[in-house]
């Protein structure tokens, strides 16, 4: 061993004259390579600069001295000699075959054996990192041949001379990726090491083809000579960015081909030949032992980069030599890209229920990018869903505005752009369908058989069906809200532009929303000529050229105006347009003359009709005043005048109509319920009239109505002065009526309404004892301040107009409300009112609006608004155990129906809606979806059980006050009132007092009234909001002492039962809505005893009986919208059955007589408009419905639906109500019962919707066939019709309600409601439903000669991810899973694939599919006599492709319909079809198998990746079942691969970016690997990390 001194004279002697010999005497013949010793040696050698100076300066001059010898040869023309030339390790090209190089290794070059040997000190001391820099930046400063072969030659001399062992390994079966393999070369320096220093040379601009070609063959020999390394260069990375070495080196070589001319010498050929070589040698191994180093998948994501974005699928600047490679690439591209997202994806968007990932553009998603070019074909070609279609789906459905502003602002955020043409050309699409819809159902060519009589407007043309008028209320209502909101959305001139192009398309180009002429265009823009910016455009273009003055003149069509199915409001359109504009034309002597061909026949309509409406419309108004039934029950023909009228005129009808509507101060005065709550009565208006008059009249009159009534600022202030009126019935009616009729037109007004009730709330932050320096248990937000205006109470006037607003917004917009963008947010706009209003009457509507938003709920946004952590309120319902009881029942129907899209903090959600654990009973819990049931139970244990008060705390509870005195009949006195009131003013001593009473009304056999006033007095100081929990404690109570009581005599159920009659409807201190509610509240098992009592409640008393039997006898319509005498049925009603909130019915004898003195006096009151007892229990009476079907009490729950049957009609929602029963309960026996589902069904009015005569009959006891397949087939398709917009159609049955007053709105939704209602309700297993659609989707195969469109599979699909996910979804996922397995086509092996000749083995013939392989025999049978598959390329084509070439298949059926349906469920039930597959893990065999399992996975992915657990266990279990497949194939009698296992690489190379976030996942997926075949390694080369 060398001591220190020596090793410090061995430097010092590196700095004499004969250098060279020292060296390599030094490094070759002394024995120092100790370890040990030479951890010290890098750091003697940085001391000795001197020696390493001397080096490098030695090198330097042998280099020199080499360069100028070689200066006296030709340096280009003698390149291969030069590098030939010994002593160097050089490149030897073979004359007997030139495309093969030999690597020799020579001794006697000067530099090669300096550098090697000071190569090997350094790699014994780790640092040869330095002296490989400092040989390429001083070779390489000047970039010469001579540099260049120099650097490669010493390069090549540090490389080990070791015998290549790849031929041993591939013998042995060794695993070639392990780093330990003990049969790997002994290499000095790493060929990775290498190629990172000769890389950067290809991206150099060399004018010397020579040298790439040896710079490349070079690489080229190493790889040849050492295939291991191969495995090495797959994980090393570039020198000058992330990107793997070889990727980089790929990409340099395809770059510089790519600046080759078309006209190629023999050396550029040469040149490209060997980059080719190069690529294969990386890419597949070719000659390299078989391995490559880079995957197709990776050379893919890089070409745009190379070639620029392409073209149609195509790179346009690719060189030709090199197009069929790029090409080839291409392909694989778009097969991946099918994979991901199959061109069958064109599933249309559900206004209101469609999810998050619904809204995601793939050609803009960040890891789809190097698909966005096929995304894009596939959407030109309508295959998948686009920003176009979305709008076209939107306004097809009548999707509120906001729904479709929020999609602007998706399509914005995705896009990157401003521009809103997409929604523009939708618009505009749905007006060429509907004119087109119109034109083929309407007679417009034969004329009138009175056509040639003299005009007259004592004659209003109409035609007998005026159903096709509901689409164009609609259009214009839409166009209106577009142009009149911004002009970014639309411009009247682009309008009239387009529409005029549809009549007249450009020349000489095929214009695809071409029209012939319809006056529905002209009446489409006269909506909006009378908007004031609009209206100042075209009196500019009169006083010019009249340049749109003349194209919408050259729109009218005259024939239209005298056809058999002519419409004077539609076709006069242009007359009346003349008549607006008449005071603004410059000439209008000429005005003829200047429009000779299109003006004369408006002009003779306007003298001839119009003008003499005008002096009917005159006569109108005149009559107005005090003529309440003036626009009551008007003709047709009328109404349509007074429409008329509306059109030339800016705003004399909607004046007329608040002036009719608005009372004269001679006006009869009528009351709104109780004496104080008086209005002025004015005229009603019937709705007919207001769907037709001008859009821009409904607009002003929701003006005027806000500025007259308390609805508006300024009506509100002057509304002061007279504290005894309210706002009229009837202009509420109006109000509502044209928001229905022209939603998207009077938004903003709606929202006002919204707005104020909201403002309205803030004021009820704080309770009054907060006010005056108590403590308030409102439940601010920490750290919430309040202006002074937040700190005070509501005036009489603002709670008179917060009543107002929840009265319309619970009765008469709750159905506009349910389907509209901020139905999830409601809660928010009464989140104070609802703990802290003190107002009894308003609270109660309140509470019933509260009750409402829960029930209008249809989405999982509810639950995301709710759980909201910048809330203010911690805690939503902190008084009310019914609402927040309510509150879970709602989540659990949206969780149950609709899953929970990826929300997990279930926790702190049930945390925010009660303070404390809520009881629930096993039987309701077992209902209850999962996660919720789970966190429920999970508190069970730590819900307080209150123990039922015994008769000692009932004694204490009668004490102060001497309040036990009144079950003698002894009045209190004064002063023991008052000890009683300050006793129940403590929120702690509340609850009893209620049980208290009825504790001293048992004992009396009855209450006395006289007590009533010391009662009154102490419940006025109850919080109202904490009434509904102390009527549940007094019935829990008195069902306790029902089973309890042992002395039956002392308390008999009769007077129990009177008892609550009394409280509820004799003195009403008790709300029926709250008692209900106690009684099935869920907290126990089945209990006898509150069955007995609701059936008592509900059956047996009359109370509640006859109140609903007098309310329908009254007349009230369904239909509220058609009622003109709500007002009068509703105070007749309330004359007979009065209702009161300030616990004063003892004292009352009616409304008007007040019998015996109140003390405290009345408030305020309310007006009634809409509420009553009827109104509000029937929310209570769905979860009452709910409850008996959860116990199995048939028999009551039969007379329940017997005896209210007809009740239901009133119900907000009727459909949503049964539906929602049906699939929540969908597992109850009960359910399965004909008494019961046909009861159910009943409680639909069959006059509202459009059912199957089969169901309508099995309803009515009448059908005694089967349901069989021939009943889903008409069910489904005429499901899938009402979704196809290809289908506009006014409503079949004109019985039928008008499409913006209908329950459900949207057309697509409506159908689905009734599409499961026909499924559910049917007694039919789920099983056999399963099977039956299962075959009409897969028909193909089976004896049915049509196969479904794809449209079609779409809804079908859609329908089943409404309907119980157990029953349903999930046994479709078995029938998945039966058909991998079993399915003949999928059992087969795809064609073999020879990776070298990047082709199949055995060609199929061309198809047109996405699958690029040619067929030599039609594929009939799945017994072909074929080694492959020839249905394969059918299985993964287009679904419409198969369809129109008899091609269908029940894989590629079942594939598109699977697609559809995980693309509508929720992300939940993609982990059970995970877990469902992997059963049939054994099953799985061939490569198109797992193809398969792949092209079902896919399209998710994007979904799954959010579940990183899901996502890494899907991708492990795709790797397993690879490894497993792979080893029973005979890969090396199929060139190592197939065409389904090529498609299944790509995949996993795709998914490996998503992988490597999992790092545990990844370590499992290369475990997998190293147990597959050596082939199967090479193609996953990219995972070897």
């Amino acid at each position: 061993m060398l001591e220190f001194s020596k090793k410090r004279i061995i430097l010092d002697h590196l700095s004499g004259i004969n250098k060279t010999q020292r060296l390599h005497e030094l490094f070759i013949n002394t024995p120092i390579l100790n370890f040990l010793e030479l951890t010290n040696f890098h750091s003697i050698l940085t001391m000795n600069n001197i020696a390493v100076a001397n080096f490098k300066s030695l090198l330097e001059k042998t280099i020199a001295a080499r360069e100028k010898k070689e200066l006296e040869t030709k340096p280009l023309d003698e390149l291969y000699s030069v590098i030939l030339d010994n002593p160097a390790k050089r490149f030897k090209k073979s004359n007997e075959n030139k495309d093969e190089y030999v690597l020799k290794l020579e001794d006697s070059d000067t530099v090669t054996k300096l550098v090697q040997e000071f190569f090997k000190a350094c790699l014994a001391i780790g640092n040869t990192g330095e002296l490989v820099n400092y040989l390429t930046e001083t070779l390489l400063i000047t970039l010469t041949w001579s540099r260049i072969s120099l650097i490669l030659s010493i390069l090549g001399g540090l490389i080990t001379d070791s015998p290549t062992t790849f031929g041993i390994l591939l013998q042995l079966g060794g695993d070639i990726s392990h780093p330990d393999s003990t049969l790997q070369p002994v290499i000095q320096i790493t060929i990775p090491q290498i190629f990172k220093y000769i890389a950067p040379l290809l991206e150099i601009e060399i004018s010397s083809l020579e040298l790439r070609i040896g710079i490349i063959s070079f690489m080229l020999i190493i790889l040849k000579q050492h295939p291991r390394a191969m495995m090495e260069i797959t994980s090393a990375s570039s020198t000058n960015s992330n990107l793997p070495l070889a990727l980089d080196i790929i990409i340099a070589i395809l770059k510089y081909i790519s600046g080759f001319n078309r006209n190629l010498n023999k050396k550029e050929l040469e040149c490209i030949e060997v980059g080719r070589q190069m690529i294969d040698a990386l890419l597949i191994g070719k000659n390299c032992g078989g391995i490559g180093c880079v995957s197709h998948y990776q050379i893919i994501e890089m070409l745009p980069k190379i070639y620029g974005s392409p073209v149609r699928g195509h790179f346009i600047n690719v060189h030709w030599s090199m197009e069929k490679f790029i090409n080839d690439l291409s392909r694989r591209r778009k097969r991946l890209a099918f994979l991901m997202m199959p061109p069958d994806a064109s599933w249309p968007l559900i206004s209101q229920y469609s999810r998050n990932h619904e809204f995601i553009d793939f050609a803009n998603l960040g890891n789809y990018n190097s698909f966005s070019c096929d995304y894009e074909q596939f959407i030109d070609q309508g295959h998948v869903a686009s920003f176009y279609s979305r709008f076209n789906d939107m306004l097809f459905q009548r999707a509120p505005f906001e729904e479709v502003r929020a999609l602007i602002k998706i399509m914005k955020s995705q896009l990157h752009s401003h521009g809103l043409e997409p929604l523009r050309e939708a618009f505009f699409t749905k007006v060429h369908d509907v004119i087109v819809t119109m034109q083929q159902r309407s007679n417009f060519k034969d004329p009138q058989e009175d056509a040639t009589l003299p005009l007259s407007s004592e004659k209003i043309i109409i035609p007998e069906n005026l159903d096709f008028w509901e689409f164009t209320i609609e259009l214009g209502d839409q166009l209106y809200g577009l142009v009149s909101r911004t002009p970014d959305y639309m411009k009247y001139q682009d309008v009239l532009t387009e529409f005029y192009h549809m009549v007249y398309p450009k020349h000489g180009n095929h214009f695809s929303r071409s029209v012939p002429k319809d006056n529905t265009l002209t009446w489409l823009l006269v909506q909006l000529c009378q908007i004031d910016k609009i209206f100042q455009v075209l009196t500019e273009d009169l006083s010019n050229d009249e340049r749109l003055f003349s194209r919408l003149l050259q729109l009218y069509n005259d024939q239209q105006t005298k056809s058999k199915d002519a419409f004077y409001l539609r076709d006069l359109s242009v007359p009346c347009i003349t008549v607006l504009q008449r005071g603004f034309y410059r000439d209008q002597n000429n005005l003829k003359a200047r429009h000779p061909h299109h003006l004369e026949k408006p002009l003779a309509y306007s003298f001839a009709v119009i003008n003499p409406i005008r002096g009917y419309c005159q006569a109108v108004k005149n009559k107005v005043i005090n003529n309440y039934n003036l626009f009551r029950n008007l003709s047709i023909e009328e109404t349509i005048k007074l429409a008329l009228h509306s059109q030339f005129t800016k705003t004399l009808v909607a004046d007329t109509i608040l002036v009719h509507l608005y009372p004269a101060e001679s006006a009869e005065v009528e009351r709104l319920g109780f004496p104080e709550a008086k209005f002025k009565k004015g005229g009603n208006v019937g709705y007919k009239l207001l769907e037709f008059i001008n859009i821009n009249h409904k607009h002003r009159l929701s003006e005027l109505i806000y500025k007259m009534s308390p609805l508006f600022e300024t009506g509100l202030a002057s509304s002061l002065d007279k504290k005894d009126l309210c706002v009229s019935p009837y202009m509420l009616d109006v109000l509502y009526k044209i928001i229905y009729i022209a939603p998207w037109s009077l938004e903003v007004p709606f929202k006002e309404i919204l707005d104020k009730l909201k403002r309205l709330d803030k004021y009820n932050k704080h309770t009054k004892g907060h006010l005056e320096g108590g403590g308030g248990d409102g439940g601010g937000g920490s750290g919430s301040t309040s202006t002074d205006s937040d700190l005070r109470n509501l005036t009489d006037p603002e709670l008179r107009l917060q009543h107002i607003i929840l009265q319309l917004l619970s009765h008469r917009f709750h159905r506009l409300l349910k389907y509209s963008a901020k139905a999830p947010e409601l809660l928010h706009y009464i989140k104070y009112s609802v703990s802290n209003l003190e107002h009894r009457q308003t609270y109660r509507d309140v509470e019933t609006f509260a009750i409402h938003i829960m029930m209008m709920q249809v989405d999982v946004k509810f639950i995301r608004s709710i759980a909201d952590p910048a809330r203010e309120k911690p805690v939503w319902f902190p008084e009310s155990e019914l609402l927040a009881r309510y509150m879970i029942f709602t989540l659990a129907r949206l969780i149950k129906l609709r899953g929970l899209n990826d929300f997990h903090d279930m926790e702190s959600l049930l945390l925010s809606i009660y303070p404390v654990p809520i009881q629930w009973s096993a039987t309701t819990l077992s209902y209850f979806p999962e996660p919720l049931r789970t966190h429920l139970i999970t508190q069970q244990p730590e819900v307080l059980i209150i123990p039922p008060f015994t008769d000692q705390d009932m004694n204490l509870a009668l004490e102060p006050g001497n309040f036990f005195l009144l079950v003698s009949d002894t009045t209190l006195a004064p002063e023991g009132e008052e000890i009683l009131k300050e006793h129940y003013s403590k929120l702690e001593h509340q609850p009893i007092f209620l049980c208290s009473v009825w504790k001293i009304g048992c004992k009396r056999k009855s209450l006395n009234p006289d007590m009533m006033s010391t009662l009154r007095k102490v419940l006025l100081q109850f919080p109202p909001s904490k009434m509904a929990s102390y009527t549940m404690t007094l019935i829990d109570f008195i069902i306790e002492k029902i089973e309890t009581d042992s002395d039956t005599d002392s308390t008999p159920v009769e007077v129990c039962h009177q008892m609550l009659d009394e409280l509820i409807w004799r003195y009403q201190i008790l709300s029926f809505e709250h008692v209900l509610f106690a009684l099935v509240k869920g907290h126990s098992e089945k209990n006898s005893t509150a069955f007995k009592i609701l059936e008592y409640l509900l059956i047996e008393s009359n109370g509640y009986s006859d109140r609903v039997q007098y309310f329908i006898s009254l007349g009230f319509s369904h239909r509220y919208w058609v009622e003109d005498d709500h007002h009068d049925k509703m105070m007749k009603y309330l004359e007979r059955y009065p209702e009161y909130f300030q616990y004063e019915a003892y004292a009352m004898d009616g409304y008007e007589t007040i019998t015996k003195t109140l003390e405290p006096p009345l408030t305020t009151h309310m007006p009634i408009y809409y509420t009553n007892a009827i109104r509000k229990s029937l929310p209570i009476l769905d979860i009452v419905i709910g409850r008996l079907i959860e116990f199995g009490e048939q028999e009551l729950l039969i007379k329940i639906l017997d005896d209210y049957r007809h009740i239901y009609k009133y119900h907000q929602t009727p459909l949503c109500f049964v539906r929602d029963l049906f699939c929540y309960y969908y597992s109850s026996r009960v359910l399965r019962e004909q008494a019961i589902t046909t009861r159910l069904i009943k409680l639909l009015d069959f006059d509202e919707f459009e059912f199957e005569s089969e169901l309508l009959q099995y309803g009515s006891n009448n059908f005694f066939e089967t349901f069989d397949v021939t009943y889903f087939e008409k069910v489904l398709h005429k499901l899938a019709d009402s979704v196809s917009q290809e289908k506009y159609a006014p409503k079949r049955d004109s019985k039928l309600p008008e499409r913006h007053f209908r329950e459900i709105p949207n057309p697509v939704v409506l159908s689905l409601h009734i599409a499961c209602i026909e499924i559910l309700a049917i007694p039919v297993k789920s099983e056999d439903i399963v099977k039956a659609t299962l075959d009409i989707v897969v028909r193909a195969n089976g004896s049915k000669k049509i196969s479904l469109q794809q449209s079609a599979i779409h809804a079908i699909a859609l329908l089943y991810s409404f309907l119980p996910v157990e029953e349903f979804v999930y046994k479709m996922f078995d029938e998945m899973a039966v058909c991998i397995s079993t399915d003949p086509h999928l059992g087969e092996f795809s064609q073999e694939f020879n990776l070298i000749q990047n082709k199949p083995i055995q060609p199929y013939f061309g198809i047109n599919s996405y699958q690029t392989i040619n067929d030599t025999q039609w594929p009939f049978s799945a017994h072909s006599t074929q080694a492959f598959s020839t249905m394969f390329p059918y299985i993964f084509n287009v679904y419409t492709s198969n369809l129109y070439n008899f091609t269908s298949n029940v894989a590629n059926s079942f594939l598109t319909f699977m697609h559809s349906l995980l693309h509508y469920s929720n992300t939940e039930v993609l982990q059970v079809l995970f877990t469902k597959l992997t059963i049939i893990r054994e099953n799985v065999k061939t490569d198109i198998q797992l193809l398969y399992l792949c092209a079902l996975f896919g399209p998710v992915i994007h979904r799954l990746v959010t579940n990183s657990l899901v996502f890494s266990e899907f991708i492990l279990h795709i790797f397993q079942l690879l490894n497993e497949v792979t080893l029973n194939m005979r890969l090396e009698t199929c060139g190592d691969t197939t065409v389904a296992l090529e498609q299944v690489y790509d995949f996993l190379h795709y998914v490996k970016s998503f992988l490597l976030h999992d790092p545990v996942a990844f370590a499992n997926v290369q475990q997998i690997i190293r147990m597959m075949k050596i082939p199967v390694q090479s193609r996953l080369c990219g995972f070897h990390i």
